[in-house]
């Protein structure tokens, strides 16, 4: 009987390591070999209170408007379905409640749908939606993005039904790049 909860614990043991391992791996390989693709940023809402030591983004095309025909529930799970456009921006084309088999892809969750005429109007959950940054960096990026005409990107990783966030670029410089030119932090 001692044996048997030795090894219960030992399980237990491994899999409160093997879990999170797992969960690094994945995100590792979708950095290293997933898709790239850009999403164009959005000015952030000055109103929004900087939260710890990450920028909160937004994106467009975040909403889609798709026939009334169907039901979709807010909290839903979801797969975006995304494509690459001529202007070099990926934008979200579609979603499914089934995984596709091909393209570009990720799994998210719907955060609201109103109903318009003879359409519903679907506002998704962008699950690479955080930059993190050291804690004098991030306010210093919101206020930046938050300036008229400053230019946003995220380059982000697609693999799976995972998308990453690789890096921030600001007017088509890395972040941190962006920062060392300009002889701040």
């Amino acid at each position: 009987m001692k044996q048997v909860g030795i090894i219960v614990l030992l399980a237990l043991f491994v899999a409160q390591w093997w879990i999170p391992a797992g969960m690094i791996a994945e995100r590792e390989n979708t950095l290293r070999k997933g898709k790239i693709v850009r999403f164009k940023t959005e000015p952030i809402d000055p109103i929004d209170v900087f939260r710890g030591k990450y920028v909160d983004l937004n994106f467009e095309n975040t909403t889609l408007r798709v026939s009334s025909g169907q039901l979709w529930q807010r909290n839903e799970k979801v797969f975006a379905i995304v494509r690459e456009h001529f202007d070099g921006y990926a934008r979200i084309v579609n979603i499914s409640r089934k995984r596709p088999v091909a393209g570009l892809y990720f799994e998210t969750r719907i955060e609201s749908v109103q109903r318009l005429g003879n359409q519903l109007q679907i506002n998704l959950q962008i699950p690479f939606n955080r930059y993190y940054a050291g804690e004098f960096i991030a306010p210093d990026i919101e206020r930046i993005y938050a300036e008229a005409g400053i230019e946003g990107w995220a380059q982000v990783r697609i693999l799976n039904g995972l998308a990453v966030l690789e890096e921030l670029y600001i007017q088509n410089k890395p972040v941190p790049e962006w920062f060392k030119e300009r002889g701040s932090h």
